[in-house]
């Protein structure tokens, strides 16, 4: 429940300029989706997700980012197979780490393209590999295997491959602390009376009969309905003893709702079950927020996490490109699937990543659609934009054509500014969304000192034959002309 409740909805990055021009911010567009793209992969979700659980699970989760080959390598490092020094380490910011890798000679070999006929290649059996880094202005990195040195070289990367996860962090501690180590007490105390309770259950709690000796019975008890048994002496009694008193029980549920409330998760969150006596769609959106609340800088720390994370998901693309190696990732653009470059999205200007939940609204579909639909009755937002946040696959087709006129207008303006080529509307445009767009992409432009006075001058002349043809389409029909009415002739 607890896993759930915090890899309910994983973070997303952004990628902000500082003080970017429009090409800046039409880039940086971009690697959103490159880097949306490369989170949503079935490899870096599910490894990034493993680590995560190691995280809740234990003292802390490592994933590792690097490039490799002709990719960009992303795996779950097991938490016991990383080290540190403890002084070095208390700040959470070592200086050293080591990590130890389980693997055949072959993949070894492999990793390290080291030839056919080197020792490695032939070894049958799994061998302990031991990379090393150190940071700082002699950085350095070291993997070694049995007795072979396999790389020594200069490490020059600000940060390690490998990004530590932690649910909480402990004071002057590399390690954090898992959800098992608050309730370890808690735990211990349930599965001793749980061994009680069973115990007596199995000893004590059973149907008996009691017969007096030298009582005769013709034959013992079977499943034949009004079966006719006969006995000498005495009547037998039938008696079932009574269980451990209710305060046992009572003690257990006690302990037990105890255990939740330190994971600071309440009863019904567990259950999966809303609380007693809400019912408004209103009052289930507060209780999820302040349920919610709980969990904050839990919340926070995931997404410093996925921060870090994409640094080096940027990082390895970056040296692979260096290596002519040009990344393609496929990433959704509005409702298709798009393959995008790294030569396209690489940003040498300074960037900044911030991570954010992946959405504000409601998770159940109901509760989402009822959340849109009031903000667009309250006149926050327009119904197209309530049907772009809604989000839901079955609607996909519906958005794409309330917004393709927005699209339109949108790629005609990115024409003008970016390429200088005017495209006017016509009378099948959208010309509202046209004249305001453009409007504010005028405010925007006038302070870019990548747009040229002549892609401004067009950009106006696009507004104003938006505003004319918007004008001519509201202005009201002339009424016709009024027919005189016809004189007889004369003498008629």
């Amino acid at each position: 429940a607890y896993k759930n409740k915090v890899q309910r909805a994983l973070p997303k990055i952004q990628v902000l300029t500082s003080d970017g021009s429009r090409k800046q911010r039409k880039t940086a567009k971009q690697l959103n989706r490159w880097l949306d793209g490369w989170f949503s992969s079935k490899r870096a979700k599910v490894e990034i997700a493993r680590a995560h659980t190691d995280a809740i699970q234990f003292d802390a989760g490592f994933v590792r980012v690097e490039a490799r080959g002709s990719e960009i390598h992303c795996e779950r490092v097991r938490p016991w197979d990383i080290g540190v020094v403890y002084k070095d380490a208390r700040n959470l910011r070592p200086t050293q780490l080591v990590q130890r890798s389980n693997l055949t000679g072959a993949e070894i070999a492999e990793r390290f393209k080291l030839p056919k006929s080197h020792e490695l290649n032939n070894a049958d059996k799994s061998l302990d590999l031991i990379e090393a880094w150190h940071l700082g202005d002699k950085g350095r990195y070291v993997a070694t295997c049995k007795t072979f040195v396999l790389k020594d070289e200069d490490y020059t990367a600000a940060d390690f491959p490998i990004v530590a996860m932690r649910l909480e962090e402990r004071p002057q501690s590399f390690w954090g602390v898992g959800v098992c180590e608050p309730i370890y007490g808690i735990h211990v105390d349930i599965q001793r009376q749980l061994a009680v309770i069973n115990e007596t259950q199995r000893l004590t709690v059973k149907p008996r009969v009691w017969m007096p000796q030298g009582t005769k019975v013709t034959q013992g008890l079977t499943s034949q309905v009004a079966s006719v048994h006969h006995f000498t002496g005495a009547k037998p009694i039938f008696e079932t003893a009574p269980g451990l008193p209710a305060e046992t029980y009572n003690w257990l549920e006690r302990t037990w709702r105890q255990g939740w409330e330190t994971l600071r998760l309440s009863t019904v969150t567990s259950e999966s079950r809303k609380p007693t006596g809400v019912e408004s769609a209103v009052g289930l959106r507060e209780w999820n927020d302040i349920d919610q609340g709980q969990h904050i800088l839990t919340s926070r720390a995931l997404e410093e996490s996925f921060v870090d994370v994409a640094k080096l998901v940027i990082a390895a693309a970056k040296k692979l490109y260096e290596n002519q190696v040009d990344i393609e990732i496929s990433a959704v653009d509005t409702a298709t699937l798009k393959k995008i470059k790294w030569s396209e999205v690489d940003m040498k200007e300074d960037t900044h990543l911030r991570a954010y939940p992946v959405s504000s609204l409601p998770e159940t579909p109901s509760a989402r659609k009822d959340y849109a639909i009031s903000l667009m009755k309250e006149g926050v937002m327009s119904r197209t934009t309530c049907l772009a946040i809604i989000d839901f696959p079955d609607v996909d087709g519906l958005v794409a054509s309330e917004i393709s006129a927005i699209e339109e207008v949108q790629d005609q303006i990115d024409a003008i500014l970016d390429d200088g080529k005017l495209t006017l509307c016509d009378e099948f445009s959208d010309l509202e969304s046209a004249v305001e767009i453009g409007t504010k992409e005028l405010r925007r432009a006038r302070n870019d000192s990548d747009v040229t006075p002549a892609d401004l001058n067009k950009l106006k002349r696009y507004i104003r034959e938006a505003k004319s043809m918007l004008a001519a389409q509201q202005a009201p029909a002339t009424p016709p002309a009024p027919v005189a009415p016809q004189v007889p002739a004369p003498g008629f």
